[in-house]
C-alpha cells in the first residue's frame, strides 16, 4: 500500500512539473503563426470575426446581421464558463413578407487550446424548418472554412506544438430549395 501511494504521489508531482513546462502561446506568437497558415476567406486574422480574449469580443464584435454593437449584457462571465454559443442579439428574418429563415448572431468559444479562442458567427434559429414562398425549401446554416491554430502540449515531455487546423465558421442562414 505504501509503494502504491508513494508511486501515485510521485506520478502526480511529475505530471504537475512537466505540465508547468508548457506555456500557451502569447497572442503575438499565435498571430505570427496564423500569418503562416494561409488563413481563409476572412484573412489570417480578422478582429470582426475572431478574438483571443473576452475583452476583444466585447470591444470588437458586432452583431453580424444588424452591424450594430453586440448586446453582451450577460457576457461578463469568464470564457471557460461558456458552454453554449453566446447570443449577441435577437434572431431576425431578412424577408418578412415570406416564410424565410430566422438568422441569429452568436459568439462561439472554441476552448483554451485554440487560437483565436472566439469566433463571431450567424446560425439558423431552427434548422430544417420549411421556408420559401411555397414551402419548398428548408432552413440551413451554411459556413465558410477558416484556418485557425490548435495548441498541444505533452505533459510527460513538455513538448509543445502550435499547428493549423480547419474550422468551420457558420456564416449564414439560408433557405435551401428542394
Amino acid at each position: 500500500m505504501f509503494l502504491l501511494v508513494q508511486f501515485l504521489l510521485f506520478t502526480s508531482q511529475d505530471e504537475l512539473k512537466a505540465s508547468s513546462l508548457c506555456t500557451p502561446p502569447t497572442t503575438q506568437q499565435a498571430l505570427a503563426q496564423l500569418s503562416k497558415s494561409g488563413g481563409g476567406p476572412l484573412g489570417t486574422f480578422n478582429k470582426n470575426y475572431m478574438a483571443f480574449t473576452m475583452n476583444e469580443v466585447l470591444n470588437n464584435f458586432k452583431n453580424l446581421i444588424t452591424q450594430q454593437p453586440g448586446n453582451f449584457s450577460g457576457a461578463t462571465t469568464k470564457a471557460s464558463s461558456l458552454s453554449a454559443p453566446l447570443s449577441t442579439g435577437a434572431c431576425t428574418s431578412s424577408q418578412s413578407n415570406f416564410p424565410y429563415c430566422n438568422a441569429c448572431p452568436v459568439v462561439t468559444y472554441l476552448g483554451e487550446n485554440k487560437f483565436p479562442r472566439f469566433i463571431n458567427e450567424i446560425i439558423c434559429e431552427t434548422e430544417n424548418t420549411l421556408c420559401g414562398v411555397q414551402g419548398n425549401g428548408y432552413c440551413k446554416t451554411t459556413s465558410i472554412t477558416q484556418r485557425l491554430l490548435l495548441w498541444r502540449c505533452d505533459p510527460a515531455t513538455g513538448q509543445e506544438d502550435l499547428e493549423a487546423f480547419t474550422q468551420e465558421i457558420r456564416s449564414c442562414c439560408e433557405c435551401m430549395l428542394f
